[in-house]
């Protein structure tokens, strides 16, 4: 499948940046600066262009265990959550969290070797990081991930003026070989001017970007496709705790249904994919909506239709999505009309964009649910034939279902 990759980084960047913002406070595009920061430091140091797009991958995935580790600790009953909801620095174990992120960079398709870029990135210095480790036991690449993003985290540099500009360099000045390499110090000072920072703004940042990486359309293999999908799979998943394991495991039967029609490996790899991505759009729901235990209000159940809309919104960005994105965006869509977000009706909806819409109500209804216990095949089967006899689902896709996954 050919895909260009920095459009889909960019893209489902904002699905992490804002499990960010939720709980650490962090700023709109906080990984889209981290990326663009840490690239000009990349290009100034004379780095060359593979090396150049794994450090972007990099840096603007750093964060992407955010939700694992919380609720992870959350499961091991670590409270990390201030009473504002916010994260607690303090009580948060950044060497675990730096370790699930490098775990999930490993998942990209990356051509260098950037080992410890994500690890290390909150590495100190003079050794006072979470690891203990001096810049001279880290890669350059955490050095510089570690520089961009403290300082965006800092200083918000989302808006930029000169006050702010100055108290940015005069850190950078006061922690050198403290925080800081000297190394990420020179090459941030020496491309980082207040007319660059400006570019970084929140209404630029996305042209910025653009204008400064080449685009990266090539042909993905099958398991880098499964790898991808099994790392945005995750980050979804772990945003709530109901739904730990939703999209891989409609991933995993899409695949299996799309083999059962016949289609040949890259289709039904592409079906795992959009099993993986289909509910990308929830990672801009709010957490109070997506962990409510009980009974949405209408108005909370209007904001949760959202998110099949910010799916349709992120994933038409991505170039080589085009196939796809119908599939997993019209998962909510129904055969009479009554669906969302578009109201789609049977002559507009294909095969696979019904299947994603049946593997997703089979997929909720076996799930346990703190509202619910899962469903076992039997039931979830009367369930759904129910809905294909009003019409509202492919009677024919829910029968193979219902051959397919009866065991």
């Amino acid at each position: 499948m050919v895909i260009d990759y920095n459009d889909m980084l960019f893209s489902f960047s904002e699905a992490v940046d804002i499990i960010d913002r939720e709980v650490t406070g962090s700023t709109t595009n906080h990984g889209k600066r981290v990326a663009y920061m840490t690239y000009k430091m990349g290009w100034a140091m004379h780095m060359d262009g593979k090396n150049l797009l794994d450090i972007l991958a990099c840096a603007v995935m750093h964060d992407s265990a955010l939700s694992e580790y919380i609720s992870e600790e959350s499961d091991r009953g670590n409270k990390l959550l201030d009473s504002d909801g916010k994260l607690s620095m303090d009580m948060m174990d950044l060497g675990v969290h730096c370790r699930m992120g490098e775990k999930n960079i490993r998942l990209l398709p990356l051509e260098t070797n950037v080992d410890g870029a994500v690890l290390y990135h909150h590495e100190n210095a003079d050794g006072s990081g979470p690891l203990g480790k001096k810049a001279a036991e880290t890669p350059l690449i955490a050095q510089l991930i570690h520089i961009a993003d403290n300082i965006d985290t800092m200083y918000g540099l989302g808006s930029i003026d000169l006050v702010k500009f100055a108290k940015t360099v005069g850190w950078i000045g006061k922690n050198r070989d403290v925080m800081y390499s000297a190394a990420s110090c020179d090459a941030f000072l020496e491309v980082m001017t207040f007319d660059t920072m400006s570019m970084m703004s929140d209404d630029r940042i996305d042209d910025s970007l653009h204008a400064l990486v080449p685009a990266v359309r090539r042909d993905y293999s099958n398991d880098e496709l499964h790898n991808i999908a099994r790392l945005f799979a995750e980050i979804v998943d772990y945003k709530s705790s109901f739904t730990r394991n939703h999209c891989i495991g409609i991933a995993e039967k899409a695949e299996v249904l799309g083999k059962y029609y016949g289609y040949d490996d890259d289709v039904a790899s592409k079906l795992y994919l959009t099993g993986a991505l289909h509910d990308i759009g929830k990672m801009i729901i709010d957490s109070d909506i997506l962990e409510k235990p009980d009974k949405l209000t209408h108005e909370e159940f209007d904001s949760m239709k959202n998110h099949a809309w910010y799916t349709y919104e992120m994933m038409r960005k991505v170039g080589g999505f085009e196939e796809i994105t119908p599939w997993a965006a019209l998962h909510h869509e129904k055969l009479d009309g009554s669906g969302y977000p578009f109201g789609k009706t049977a002559k507009d909806l294909d095969r696979n964009s019904r299947i994603m819409c049946c593997l997703d109500i089979y997929q909720a209804l076996t799930e346990a649910r703190p509202y619910k216990k899962p469903y076992c095949h039997e039931d979830a089967m009367i369930i759904m034939m129910g809905l294909a006899v009003d019409g509202l689902l492919d009677r024919t896709i829910v029968n193979d279902i219902d051959s397919v996954f009866a065991d």
